[in-house]
Order: structure tokens, then C-alpha cells, then sequence
């Protein structure tokens, strides 16, 4: 796979494989839970697990930000259950879930988007969740590109997929520039005391 190695030059970012959960739905999902007063406290629940997810390199016990998620199946079926359930309803639901945490990071909704990969067999299609107003999340499905199987054809057609994988890096780079931008961290001010 071609995102497996995507981000290894840059080391404020990692692609974490093989069914990580997103903190971001977990914090959707556990939002409402309180200590109940009769019954007893219910079960902290878990976020989705995808394939893989595109976040930011942090300690255990420091919070991560999540840019992105993928959803891998072995077998590409057109109108396949796996396919139509991971990638027209859990995933974008991921997606959505990451860009509320950017958005909250950011402070501003405008030109931050959370970005999802559906990657089957030799077929790859970009989805994007943005929101073009502040209370309406849009998702973009790209176009679905195919890596060919026969060497005769394979240099015309694999430039499209290498050149969306590469967009997409930069993309998911930009808005971790926006989002860790100094103009969105919290600044010390020191205040030197006035003496009368």
C-alpha cells in the first residue's frame, strides 16, 4: 500500500495501522456520560476502529490530533456490504467526528477538512469531510482510481494515484500548519508589575 510509508519523513505526524480506535469518536460517543444517581455508571464507549489513522505524534498521555483514517478491504467488490458499510457510513462518520476536534483546536471552521482514504484491492478513492458553513459538514468523494494490473498500461494510469497521494499529503500537511499556526496557540503574557 502506498500511504504505509507516506509520512515517515515527517516526524510530527505517524500512520497508526491495523484497527486503531479514533479518539475522536470516542469523545463524541462518551460526551453525554455522567456518574448516574440510581443506575449504575455506564460503560465508557469506544470509537470507531479503522484500518488506519493519519495523527499527530504524541506521548500515551497527551492527546492527538487525527487528520485522516483509511478503511482497507482484501477483495473489490462494486456494490459490495463491506464497501458500501465502511465507506459510505462509518467512515464518513469518523471523518466528521475528526473534523469537529480540529475545528474546536482551530477555533475557526474555514479551510480545515479531515480527510478518509477507501483502499481495496488495486482501487483507491479520496473522501474529504469540510465545512462550507459553520453548521454543515460536506463530504467529497474523489474519483475512484485504479493502479492496473498489466505492465503495458501501468505507467499511464499510475501517475493519477500517485499524484492524488501526493496531494493528499500535502493537504493533510497544511492543515496541521493551520491548526499548530502561533496565531492559535495560547500565548503567556507576562505583565511586569507597574510601580506607582
Amino acid at each position: 500500500m502506498i500511504l504505509t510509508g507516506l509520512f515517515d519523513d515527517i516526524p510530527l505526524l505517524e500512520v497508526v495501522r491495523s484497527e486503531a480506535m479514533s479518539a475522536a469518536s470516542t469523545k463524541r460517543k462518551n460526551a453525554a456520560r455522567v456518574i448516574g444517581s440510581l443506575e449504575p455508571l455506564e460503560r465508557r464507549m469506544i470509537g470507531y476502529k479503522c484500518d488506519f489513522l493519519v495523527r499527530d505524534t504524541t506521548s500515551e498521555h497527551e492527546e492527538s490530533l487525527e487528520y485522516g483514517a483509511g478503511e482497507v478491504g482484501i477483495k473489490y467488490e462494486q456494490k459490495g456490504t463491506k464497501l458500501m458499510t465502511e465507506g459510505f457510513v462509518k467512515l464518513p462518520k469518523v471523518l466528521k467526528d475528526m473534523l469537529d476536534q480540529l475545528i474546536l483546536k482551530n477555533k475557526d471552521y474555514k479551510n480545515i477538512q479531515s480527510f478518509g482514504i477507501v483502499h481495496s484491492r488495486l482501487t483507491m478513492q479520496l473522501i474529504t469531510a469540510d465545512r462550507p458553513y459553520q453548521y454543515i459538514t460536506r463530504i467529497t468523494r474523489g474519483k475512484e482510481l485504479k493502479t492496473p494490473s498489466d505492465i503495458a498500461t501501468f505507467g499511464d494510469s499510475v501517475l493519477p494515484v500517485l499524484v492524488q497521494v501526493w496531494q493528499l499529503k500535502q493537504h493533510i500537511l497544511n492543515v496541521q500548519n493551520k491548526i499548530m499556526s502561533p496565531s492559535n496557540t495560547i500565548k503567556m503574557i507576562v505583565i511586569d508589575s507597574i510601580t506607582a
